[in-house]
C-alpha cells in the first residue's frame, strides 16, 4: 500500500514480487561482501542496532501513545539510522569525514565509548524521537481511530479473569533483563555499567507490567463479587 496507491490486487502483488527481489539482491550482495566488512558478528551487530531495534521502538511504544503511526515509525528508523552511519562509519579514521580535524574529539570520544554507541542508536535515538513526534503530534493516528470505531465487544462472562499479557510481558522482560545482568559478569568494566544500568531498566519496566497484571486481576475479582 506504501508503494501502490491503486487498490488493484494485481498491482500490488506485482510490487511485492519487485520489492522481493531487490530485498534478494541487496542480501545476497551483503553476504558476498561479509569478508570486507568484518565478519558475520559485525554485521549482524550493525544491523541490530541501526535496524532491529528502531523498528521495534514503535511497536512497544504505540502501547502507550495513540499517535504513533507510519510516520513515526519512518522518522525513527531514519534518524536512528542516520546517527548510526554516522558514528560507525562516516567519522571513523577510515570513512569519508574521517580527515576533518574538527571531528577528532568526537572520533576518540566513539573509540571508547563501545557498547554506548548501540544504546544511543537503539535505545536512546528511537525514544527521543518518538517522544517529540508524540508531543508534536496533532492527530490519532489512522489506526487507532479505526480500531476506536469498531463495534464493542462481547461482555466477559464472569470467572474469566484478567488477561495473562502483563504477566508474560513482565516475565519476558525480566528474563532480558536477568540475560543482561549475566552477560555483564564477564564483561568489561565499562560495558559491566551499561549491561547492569540497562538491565535494571528492564527490571523496572517488569515489575511495573507485573504490577498492572494484578491490578487488573484485582479489579477483575472485584467486578465478578459484585455481580
Amino acid at each position: 500500500p506504501m508503494l501502490t496507491r491503486s487498490r488493484d490486487a494485481v498491482a500490488e502483488v506485482r510490487t511485492g514480487r519487485l520489492v522481493t527481489i531487490c530485498l534478494g539482491m541487496f542480501l545476497t550482495a551483503v553476504a558476498a561482501m561479509i569478508p570486507l566488512l568484518g565478519g558475520a558478528e559485525k554485521v549482524i551487530v550493525a544491523a541490530t542496532s541501526l535496524l532491529v531495534v528502531p523498528l521495534v521502538a514503535p511497536s512497544v511504544w504505540g502501547f502507550f501513545s495513540d499517535r504513533v503511526d507510519q510516520r513515526s515509525a519512518w522518522l525513527t528508523v531514519i534518524a536512528a539510522g542516520a546517527v548510526g552511519l554516522f558514528l560507525r562509519y562516516l567519522i571513523t579514521p577510515a570513512g569519508p569525514l574521517g580527515g576533518i580535524a574538527a571531528l577528532q574529539p568526537l572520533q576518540l570520544w566513539v573509540v571508547d565509548a563501545g557498547i554506548l554507541i548501540d544504546l544511543i542508536v537503539g535505545v536512546a535515538v528511537p525514544m527521543l524521537v518518538l517522544g517529540a513526534y508524540h508531543l508534536l503530534s496533532r492527530r490519532i493516528a489512522p489506526g487507532v481511530a479505526r480500531i476506536a470505531a469498531l463495534p464493542p465487544a462481547a461482555e466477559t462472562a464472569p470467572g474469566d479473569g484478567a488477561s495473562d499479557a502483563p504477566r508474560i510481558i513482565a516475565l519476558t522482560v525480566g528474563a532480558s533483563a536477568l540475560l543482561l545482568w549475566m552477560t555483564a559478569i564477564t564483561a568489561s568494566a565499562e560495558d559491566r555499567q551499561i549491561l547492569l544500568a540497562t538491565g535494571a531498566a528492564l527490571a523496572l519496566l517488569s515489575f511495573f507490567s507485573e504490577w498492572l497484571g494484578r491490578r487488573g486481576t484485582r479489579a477483575a475479582s472485584h467486578e465478578e463479587a459484585a455481580i
